[in-house]
């Protein structure tokens, strides 16, 4: 878990030159997790919490942009209306493996993002989860 020191936008101090605090090293996940492959929508978001906190407006299927602790908010109110469920926000771990995919590099699809991964990687973006959501 972590990036090497030669990743772009890898974790940073604050400081100019710094390379950052993060240090690459191996971490065993214990228990299978289920990560879903989709964002949560307006619609869907308004139909568990009765509200709709949209920024971008004009198509209801567009995914909801809102901090993590108003994330966990909406997956604690799901698991009350779905018990068994036991959805979750994944792990710093969990999401690092989803994402890198095994490999060392930014994305299971290697360093650079093209124009066949780009809409992947504005659904990153948009979750926050790249830049340390978990």
């Amino acid at each position: 878990m972590g990036s090497p020191e030669d990743e772009p936008e890898r974790e940073w101090d604050g400081l100019e030159e710094a390379k950052g605090t993060e240090t690459l090293h191996p971490v065993t996940l214990t228990q299978n997790f289920w990560l879903p492959d989709t964002a949560v929508t307006q619609t869907f978001w308004q139909g568990v919490m009765g509200n709709n906190p949209r920024v971008f407006t004009g198509n209801p299927e567009n995914p909801v942009e809102v901090e993590r602790d108003h994330a966990q908010v909406f997956i604690d109110r799901l698991n009350y209306l779905f018990p068994g469920l036991q959805a979750n926000l994944p792990s710093k771990a969990q999401w690092e493996y989803a994402c890198r995919a095994g490999t060392a590099m930014p994305f299971s699809f290697g360093a650079n993002i093209t124009p066949g991964t780009g809409q992947l990687c504005w659904l990153l973006s948009l979750r926050g989860w790249r830049k340390g959501f978990g």
